[in-house]
């Protein structure tokens, strides 16, 4: 995949302490990262976690982790600033800042 890759570790990653593991193919690999971008704030976690940083005043959550026979507990219980981005929730196709963005506005 070309561009510039981030990676969020999550539970599967055991991979990423062995010593032939290149982290000079990532930008970094993070547990939990923020940023904010046209003054909306983003936070990454493998997790889903109830309260996250800004998350009352609409810090949006990107997380994985929760297959598809969680994906509505979580959806229903974390709120719509909450958004799953899961490999397999996604049908392995890739999701723009864009897309999470419509999506949230949808929820809402």
């Amino acid at each position: 995949m070309r561009g510039r890759k981030y990676l969020i570790r999550g539970n599967h990653e055991k991979y990423l302490n062995q010593p032939e593991f290149d982290t000079a193919l990532f930008e970094w690999v993070k547990d939990y990262h923020t940023f904010k971008e046209n003054k909306q704030q983003y936070v990454l976690f493998h997790y889903p976690i109830l309260e996250w940083e800004g998350y009352f005043r609409d810090s949006i959550l990107i997380y994985g982790h929760v297959h598809n026979n969680h994906s509505a507990y979580c959806a229903k219980t974390l709120g719509p600033n909450a958004v799953n981005v899961g490999a397999d929730m996604l049908d392995f196709t890739p999701i723009s800042q864009t897309q999470i963005l419509e999506l949230v506005a949808k929820r809402k």
